[in-house]
Parts: structure tokens; C-alpha cells; sequence
């Protein structure tokens, strides 16, 4: 089943049958999760997201917008809030009475939970509002690493960043490109861009602030593309201009040091007849609405 909150699912609905749905992030990401919720995809699914076969011993429950509790807490008004994740799912149970928030559970031997970070166009937040270093890959990731209920912590994570194979091919078009090329290559630093956060970390009584070079260790970073988890699905962005693979195709080797420019290899929109209609992509996905539908409210 899909969790989520009421006010989410319907922010959702509408969303799916609006004019623009076939290049809505959110509309999207619920394809991917409406498949994910789906007994005869799910496991398919799950080996594409994680990048290797998993069970959680029984249909997953699929979080939308789901909040964990953070691991940083400043003072009133100069903290960070919850993080929203665009999907979990693994050992993910409901965080107490609240709507949308998550812990990790059931506690069990083989526990595992993935975090999707999903982008279509847009670009990931380069900053938080009392923190001007803090990225948002980096502030998933810590989330992630410190998941946890009681003490006690998931034994495998998983990370994916989920984007159009246009940006994926082109991964220098985004920060989250030059982020996530670091962070694979060198996993130490994940841990140098958390820490140049200048909240301070949780201490409540229960929540126990990991060592995280231990908690890398148990961590695996993908990226995948939505063409690859929706592969029955007209892409709106097959139809954007080519600029940004031929660039690619010709461009000198880069290094992790290159400089960010977000301008350079930016995808344009390409004319309206490269791309499925919004009719033509609802009938592509029609069972949408049903699985909106059908999706179980978060008490």
C-alpha cells in the first residue's frame, strides 16, 4: 500500500490531472511508487531501485513525503525541520501519532530501508535557512545514516537518486550530478559536507547519534532513471534537444574538481510536438487514479 497523509494524496490527485502531469516531479515519483505498492512489480522494482534483490518478508508499505526525525536540533527558530523524502520503503514503521512522520522497524537480523531522492528538472537545494553549506543530498544521507527506533539501526542502507536518463547521462548539468559523483567515489565526503553543518546535532533522551564511518559502511548510493522503473511510460524528455549528450560525447575528460556552473549542459524544452500530449499521457498511465485511489491514509 502507499502511506502518506490526506492533504499529500490529494495534492496528488490533482497533480495527475492537471495539463502539465507529464512533467510533474510529483506525479512522477507516484507512478514510480503506485508500481512499487503492486504485488507482481514490486520485487522487480525494488532489485532496480536498491541495485540487488531484497525482501522485507511480505508486500512493502510505500512511504510519499514521509518525515523522520532529524537528526539535527538547533534552538527555536535557528534549527532545521523534517526532512521530507520523496519515497522509503524496507523496515519503515509509523514514527507515534504523527501523519507523515517514520522510524525505522520492525528491528529484526537482514533490516534494511532505501531513501529516494527524486528530481526531474529541478535541482537539489544548495542550502537550509540557518545553514548556507548545507546541500540536500548531504541532508538525506544524514537522515538516512541515522535512521533508527530505540537505538537500534537498520543493517543495510540504500540511497538513489531518481532523475530522467537525459540528466543522468549528463551528470554535470546538476549539482546533484557533481554530488553524487563525489560521493561514490570518495564516501568520505558524505561525512565532510555533513559535518560543516552547523546545527547541532539531536541529543533527546532515545535518540542516539551514530558514528557515521560506521554506518557508511552498510550504505550503497544508485542513481536511476524514471525511463528505467516506468519503462512502459512516454518520457517527456526523449523529445528535449540533444545539446547535452552530444556535449557530452565531445567534451574533454572532467575531474571532480571541475567547476559547477549550473548554466553549462542546461536541457531546454524542446517544441510541444516532441512530446506525448497530456491526454496521450494519461491514457499511458491510467491506472493512476485507481491506485490514488486505493492508497492507504497514514493515520
Amino acid at each position: 500500500m502507499i502511506r502518506t497523509t490526506p492533504r499529500q494524496l490529494a495534492e496528488m490527485q490533482r497533480a495527475v490531472h492537471a495539463d502539465n502531469a507529464s512533467r510533474n516531479e510529483k506525479v512522477w515519483t507516484f507512478l514510480v511508487a503506485t508500481l512499487l505498492a503492486r504485488p507482481n512489480t514490486q520485487p522487480k522494482l525494488v532489485e532496480r531501485i536498491c541495485g540487488e534483490p531484497l525482501s522485507c518478508g511480505g508486500l512493502l508499505d510505500i512511504w510519499l513525503e514521509a518525515q523522520p526525525l532529524p537528526p539535527r536540533k538547533g534552538n527555536a527558530g535557528e534549527s532545521e525541520g523534517n526532512t521530507k523524502l520523496d519515497v522509503v520503503f524496507g523496515h519503515v514503521a509509523p514514527r507515534g501519532a504523527t501523519a507523515g512522520g517514520i522510524a525505522y522497524g520492525p528491528h529484526r537480523p537482514g533490516s534494511w530501508v532505501c531513501f529516494i531522492e527524486a528530481k526531474c528538472l529541478s535541482d537539489c537545494s544548495a542550502t537550509v535557512s540557518y545553514d548556507p553549506l548545507r546541500n540536500q543530498v548531504a541532508r538525506v544521507m544524514e537522515n538516512l545514516l541515522c535512521f533508527q527506533h530505540d537505538g537500534h539501526f537498520p543493517e543495510r542502507l540504500f540511497f538513489t537518486l531518481l532523475t530522467p536518463r537525459l540528466l543522468q547521462r549528463n551528470e554535470s548539468a546538476r549539482l546533484y550530478g557533481y554530488k553524487m559523483c563525489e560521493y561514490r567515489n570518495d564516501p568520505a565526503a558524505i561525512l565532510r559536507d555533513i559535518d560543516t553543518c552547523c546545527i547541532e546535532k539531536r541529543s533527546d533522551p532515545g535518540f542516539v547519534y551514530p558514528d557515521l564511518s560506521e554506518r557508511l559502511n552498510v550504505l550503497r548510493i544508485n542513481w536511476i532513471a524514471y525511463e528505467v522503473s516506468l519503462p512502459e511510460t512516454p518520457s517527456p524528455w526523449e523529445g528535449l534537444p540533444r545539446a547535452c549528450d552530444h556535449r557530452r560525447q565531445h567534451a574533454p575528460p572532467r575531474t571532480l574538481h571541475a567547476r559547477y556552473s549550473p548554466s553549462r549542459g542546461r536541457a531546454r524544452r524542446g517544441s510541444d510536438a516532441a512530446r506525448p500530449d497530456a491526454a496521450e499521457w494519461r491514457q499511458a498511465v491510467g491506472g493512476a487514479k485507481s491506485d490514488g485511489q486505493a492508497a492507504r491514509r497514514s493515520s
